[in-house]
């Protein structure tokens, strides 16, 4: 097992891409366990299966990359009335309403939650949105900072 913390801090581009390849080599030669621990996202999703997500020492989410990747979604409704409505999804990972757009991260997203989503009272439009590693780290965090 291998054990990365921060290990590309202060590398410039080229030693960067240098440096991940030779992880990677280390990885499909060895079949080696690497362990890194990372503020650069796009990183983890070039080179990781799983990720795990911390935030004020707890696991928030610990999932296969790809999985979670397809399974946390961005709604975008727009709001007639600048409510959210009655019914939102019970799996919400963050939200925010302003004016009259109403944003909501979901975890374990399906076409049925959309559906349920768009037949109800004050929707005019709703959009999905695929998030990228990064964007999903933020709004797990900040879906934890607004219920602490």
């Amino acid at each position: 097992m291998l054990l990365l913390d921060e290990p590309m801090a202060g590398l410039d581009p080229l030693a960067r891409e240098e440096f991940l390849d030779g992880v990677l080599r280390t990885i499909c030669e060895r079949g080696q366990t690497v362990i890194f621990s990372t503020h650069s996202l796009d990183d983890v999703q070039r080179l990781a299966d799983t990720v795990g997500i911390l935030y004020d020492g707890r696991l928030l989410v610990h999932r296969n990359v790809e999985e979670l990747l397809a399974t946390t979604k961005r709604i975008r409704a727009t709001l007639t009335n600048g409510h959210p409505p009655d019914q939102v999804p019970g799996n919400i990972v963050w939200q925010r309403v302003k004016g009259r757009e109403w944003l909501v991260t979901v975890s374990d997203f399906g076409n049925e939650m959309v559906q349920r989503i768009r037949a109800q009272e004050g929707i005019d439009h709703v959009e999905v949105i695929d998030l990228g590693l990064e964007d999903l780290f933020k709004d797990y965090i900040r879906g934890r900072r607004a219920v602490s």
